[in-house]
């Protein structure tokens, strides 16, 4: 093999081996470090977290639930962003999955709007059809970290 095309491969570059069984642990770690470095980025020190059912729906069974999230999230968000230290808020944050998750998104996502704008915009999800409104909020849940963060600095 010539010299110039004997190049040292480096392993994290390495898409085939990074896509591997092997690196496993790697793209697992990345999923922690990343959202810390965010974190870090955004000077954000204190986080309130959202888990639950990603199953449970508004107007399922226990949708009250799903309300309440969603209300509880907002309320938080409104509340820390009136703090005066920049450095002193709490976000918001979730596994970003649906259900109790997708609702304190959307919780702390719409703070900056009137709740009958949210409800309008749950109204509106609801009359497409599911593949429309599944690619709708993926897009949604998908943007609001990134808009979120944006409204706090």
């Amino acid at each position: 093999m010539p010299a110039q095309e004997h190049k040292l491969r480096v392993a994290y570059l390495d898409e085939m081996f990074i896509g591997s069984d092997a690196a496993r642990p790697l793209r697992i770690l990345a999923e922690y470090l990343e959202p810390l470095d965010a974190f870090r980025r955004e000077q954000i020190k204190d986080t309130i977290v959202f888990f639950g059912s990603a199953r449970l729906r508004e107007n399922g069974p226990l949708g009250r639930y799903y309300q309440e999230a969603r209300s509880l999230a907002r309320l938080i968000t409104e509340w820390s962003m009136s703090l005066s230290s920049a450095t002193g808020r709490f976000v918001v944050c979730s596994g970003g999955g649906g259900g109790i998750m997708e609702a304190a998104n959307l919780g702390a996502y719409f703070s900056n709007y009137l709740t009958s704008d949210l409800d309008a915009a749950l109204a509106l999800l609801a009359k497409m059809p599911k593949t429309e409104a599944v690619a709708a909020v993926m897009m949604c849940l998908l943007t609001m970290p990134s808009c979120y963060l944006q409204t706090q600095s």
